[in-house]
């Protein structure tokens, strides 16, 4: 995309949050044969899961007094003015949940789940426990904070006037290679499909499955388009989803970038498919938000 391009931010990019991920993200796309959906566990065994969820909401154990203050606690802290600048009270959601983790793997009566269990499930099973008693309940007063948050710095008035600006965009101005062609109005609509379902989801883990599905949906189109690459590169994948992003005007996908990135599981953001989706979307969005010209 003009000015820069996003071949040279991949390879040395300015934002913090970019980095390995970015060039991860290029050769993962250069290489079709690893794009290979494999499924984020959002569904483990249901009786690992209520074993799990008894015990976090469990009156007479600290963890349900410590989960039910933080969330009264963060629900005030996120409804305060915000202070442009500071560091994002999201991480501290993610820390807590973190530290949850640990901690419940060293209370009393929960060797008995790594016993009939492997570390993996017990862990997959309790960040969904996590997801239903912390961000659920915080999810409205996180959507808020970030509103407020990206209002104050003027983040949202730029993205709303970059978004008009780049839905006009030629095939020329994405600097998309010759044989790819721009999305048709059918891709365009269901992005909006599962980006709106993505909206409606709290789990950081669900919102990346429907992230998962649009990509796929955009990759699918242009790869089977009468003329289209072949095999879609990260070069030409990203300004598409700047283009499709643009020509929906879903501003509100800054705020779902943020959310997906400071509550997804660091295993996830490290590694896997979710890292990528999550990179890409991110990337896409704040080239709408400080790099249109």
């Amino acid at each position: 995309i003009r000015s820069p391009t996003l071949s040279q931010q991949s390879s040395t990019p300015d934002d913090p949050r970019a980095g390995w991920k970015m060039q991860a993200l290029h050769a993962w796309f250069s290489a079709p044969k690893t794009f290979i959906a494999r499924r984020i566990a959002t569904n483990p065994n249901k009786k690992l899961i209520n074993s799990i969820y008894r015990i976090l909401t469990d009156r007479n154990k600290t963890f349900y007094k410590s989960i039910n203050e933080f969330v009264d606690r963060t629900k005030t802290v996120l409804a305060s003015p915000v202070i442009i600048g500071q560091e994002s009270y999201l991480a501290k959601i993610r820390k807590f949940m973190n530290y949850t983790e640990g901690y419940f793997k060293d209370a009393p009566r929960t060797d008995m789940l790594y016993e009939n269990y492997d570390q993996e499930s017990v862990s997959t099973a309790l960040e969904r426990c996590l997801h239903d008693l912390v961000i659920k309940p915080l999810k409205k007063s996180i959507m808020d904070y970030l509103e407020r948050r990206y209002e104050g710095d003027g983040s949202l008035r730029k993205l709303r006037k970059n978004l008009a600006i780049a839905a006009r965009f030629s095939h020329d101005d994405l600097q998309l290679s010759r044989s790819v062609l721009l999305p048709g109005r059918k891709t365009v609509e269901v992005a909006r499909v599962f980006f709106d379902k993505m909206i409606s989801e709290y789990s950081p883990v669900q919102k990346i499955n429907n992230l998962h599905t649009v990509i796929m949906q955009i990759k699918q189109d242009t790869e089977s388009t009468l003329g289209g690459s072949k095999y879609l590169s990260a070069d030409d994948f990203i300004p598409l989803l700047i283009y499709i992003i643009a020509k929906l005007e879903m501003e509100n996908l800054l705020l779902e970038a943020d959310y997906i990135e400071e509550l997804l599981p660091e295993k996830l953001m490290q590694h896997g498919e979710g890292a990528y989706y999550a990179t890409a979307f991110t990337a896409a969005l704040l080239y709408l938000k400080d790099d249109v010209q």
